[in-house]
């Protein structure tokens, strides 16, 4: 399973989703509603043409729209795997990691951070801004 809000989706999405195919098993992708992206910042993409595009895309077998807590996505759903970027790693919540172990839950890093939704639109509106 791979988990994050994808809004926007960007290259290292694509990095993230296509390492992980890597493990050679079907991958569900758990993406956060609108109303879990809107706790961080205003949405950019709707949570349906997130879900389609990611959908869309080769390396992923399932869709998931998270409109729970990922610990209990996680509880629930059971996944071999929990794979995150490595700017996760040591800023995992506490219980999601406690359920991953009661669930035998592999926890993976992976180092494909190569961009940020959030700077993608902070820059896009700093040009705008610019602009006007």
């Amino acid at each position: 399973m791979v988990d994050g809000c994808f809004d926007p989706i960007h290259c290292g999405h694509l990095l993230y989703f296509e390492k992980e195919a890597k493990l050679n098993l079907p991958i569900l992708c758990n993406i956060a509603s609108d109303s879990i992206v809107r706790k961080k910042r205003p949405d950019f993409l709707p949570i349906s043409t997130r879900a389609a595009i990611i959908d869309a895309l080769k390396p992923i077998s399932f869709v998931h729209v998270n409109t729970r807590s990922t610990a209990e996505v996680l509880a629930r759903l059971k996944p071999l795997f929990y794979v995150k970027g490595k700017e996760w790693k040591n800023k995992l919540p506490k219980d999601q990691i406690d359920i991953c172990k009661v669930n035998g839950t592999k926890i993976l890093f992976t180092d494909t951070k190569i961009d940020s939704s959030s700077r993608i639109l902070n820059d896009y509106f700093r040009r705008r801004l610019k602009l006007n």
